[in-house]
């Protein structure tokens, strides 16, 4: 990926209480402007992502993922740890553009950090777009009055410390 080239993240909270159907996340999905990465806690579940278990909301990001020929960045790995019963499930998803699934090392931080889901660490060997390098056409610079700029310049330096 070009170091000048934009990438879109979104980062979503679906609460378990909000009823969404299908074309609600189609029309987020839609609205992404590619390449882009869409993180979240989704309260979705589905052995695709390393769930034990499947809901309506799994089914449906199934089905985004598969209609939309989207990657899934998750390895399997917990994303959230259910305190009085210590058990662990995946509600947490990432998603991305086709052309960002190799840029992507998906993993979760081992310490939940006070919360009750794990951090997900997206690690990229992408770059931040960076300054461009400066130029100077050295042959169109005006090299008469620079040179009197700085004699000017001088004499005023050296008459200040006298």
């Amino acid at each position: 990926m070009s170091a000048k080239k934009t990438l879109t993240v979104c980062n979503v909270y679906l609460p378990p209480s909000l009823d969404i159907n299908f074309s609600d996340l189609e029309h987020l999905i839609q609205q992404l402007p590619a390449p882009f990465v869409l993180v979240g806690d989704l309260n979705a579940h589905s052995p695709l992502w390393g769930d034990v278990r499947q809901d309506s909301r799994g089914q449906m990001v199934e089905k985004l993922l598969n209609d939309y020929s989207l990657c899934l960045l998750n390895t399997g790995e917990p994303t959230y740890r259910h305190h009085s019963h210590n058990s662990f499930s995946v509600p947490d998803v990432s998603i991305c553009d086709p052309s960002l699934t190799l840029e992507f090392d998906w993993l979760t931080h081992k310490d939940l950090c006070g919360s009750d889901h794990f951090p997900i660490i997206l690690k990229t060997s992408l770059r931040a777009n960076e300054p461009a390098a400066e130029h100077w056409k050295f042959d169109r610079a005006d090299w008469m009055s620079f040179r009197t700029l700085c004699m000017s310049r001088l004499s005023d330096e050296l008459a200040l410390s006298e």
